[in-house]
């Protein structure tokens, strides 16, 4: 009997070019967020699968001009499903000083493809294609269903992309999910902090610079609160005991590919002050101040936890209010679960070395998988500049996880069984 898994491989390979056009054309195609118009994506997308046997597919949208795209593949049989969750949206280019070519060239150099999202993340993205048509090209030989959810919004947290398409459509739910975002091909993640993203603003009252006794400075009230709310990094956590002893036994591993640190953050609160303003020039006393902030909430720790002890800090200081502008609770996967088994085997059978399983510490939307009760595992190419200028990947990385994500559908979907 031939050995489908070493077929499936084979198509890898014979599809090299394949991964590297679309890959490379995809960078080509601007999908920002904001606002994450992922028009021109869909489009694109469909025209590649369209003709693929088998297949059925539909676009969902919630609010324009976020556009996401899911398609559906059914082997021989009644089975499980499996879910590949992928984001077609990226984050702002920004400002172009830095960038040694187009933003959006797709340049391909050196064995890397060069752009914006090119790792975060249209080389999955790519590697999900070839692996729905090599899926359908031996659909005789697996039994189940595969579902491929292109989404939009998730630069923006999105709550108008996958959560949305898992809250109204029953069918873009399976039995576990892999997400092909940016990561490492040696580390399987299988949860991720919680956040709270916040404005802090601050009220005083307007006076000359010399005469302070006449007024109330805004940015000294806020910078008060801000050091308050920066002390709840301090607060113990309890990691679950599983957890912690899978990011420490990975640790190794994981902080050779981010840095050392990684694993340490992942077991605190942490809070971010991304942006602070306040009063318009230097000889006034400042009415108004604001500052934007993003806490980090490791799992041990619930939203509502972290939530009251900032909210109880900021009601206890005067002139002082709040506006939440996203929030999400920690979640994790059971690194135990098959699909985690499965993956890691697969992993290290198409490296050739040791891979490991840890927590990732931005997020994704891995999390409104885990909050249905679905497993959820992610493993992608390795980050390089992501959002930053000169992001790129490498085409090895691609090529890798293309396979490991072939052989770990046809695996779930089969049992293992020829």
């Amino acid at each position: 009997m031939e050995d489908i898994k070493e077929l499936l491989i084979k198509y890898v390979d014979e599809h090299q070019d394949e991964l590297i056009r679309t890959s490379s054309e995809m960078v080509r195609i601007p999908s920002e967020d904001p606002p994450s118009d992922t028009h021109a994506m869909v489009d694109y997308l469909i025209n590649e699968i369209k003709d693929v046997e088998g297949i059925t597919y539909q676009t969902y949208t919630k609010v324009e001009p976020k556009i996401s795209l899911l398609v559906w593949l059914k082997g021989n049989g009644a089975g499980k499903k499996l879910v590949f969750n992928g984001h077609i949206d990226t984050f702002l280019v920004g400002s172009r000083e830095g960038w040694d070519a187009d933003p959006f060239s797709g340049l391909i150099k050196d064995g890397k493809i060069y752009g914006r999202g090119s790792c975060d993340m249209k080389a999955a993205i790519a590697g999900y294609l070839v692996v729905l048509k090599a899926m359908a090209e031996y659909r005789d030989r697996w039994s189940g269903e595969i579902c491929f959810t292109f989404a939009s919004d998730e630069e923006s947290a999105g709550i108008q992309g996958t959560q949305a398409i898992l809250d109204e459509i029953p069918e873009a739910l399976g039995d576990a999910m892999i997400k092909g975002d940016v990561g490492s091909p040696k580390v399987l993640k299988f949860g991720e902090k919680g956040f709270l993203d916040m404005e802090i603003r601050a009220v005083g009252k307007a006076a000359h610079g010399l005469h302070k006794y006449k007024g109330i400075n805004a940015i000294d009230r806020l910078m008060a609160v801000l050091q308050k709310i920066e002390a709840i990094e301090q607060t113990p956590v309890i990691m679950p005991e599983k957890v912690l002893k899978t990011i420490l036994a990975g640790k190794e591993i994981s902080e050779s590919i981010d840095m050392p640190g990684e694993v340490e953050n992942m077991q605190h609160i942490t809070v971010n002050v991304g942006k602070i303003e306040g009063g318009y020039i230097y000889s006034t006393i400042p009415a108004n101040a604001a500052a934007q902030i993003t806490i980090g909430i490791p799992i041990g720790m619930t939203l509502t936890e972290v939530k009251d002890k900032v909210i109880s800090i900021i009601q206890e200081s005067e002139g002082i209010s709040y506006h939440v502008f996203s929030e999400t609770e920690p979640s994790w996967t059971d690194p135990e679960e098959t699909i985690f088994g499965i993956m890691h085997q697969n992993t290290e059978a198409v490296l050739g070395e040791k891979a490991v399983i840890s927590l990732r510490s931005g997020f994704d939307d891995s999390r409104f998988y885990r909050y249905k009760g679905i497993p959820a595992v992610l493993l992608g190419v390795t980050e390089h500049a992501m959002g930053d200028a000169n992001e790129y990947f490498e085409i090895q990385d691609m090529i890798n996880v293309t396979k490991i994500y072939l052989a770990t559908a046809y695996d779930f979907l089969t049992g293992g069984k020829q």
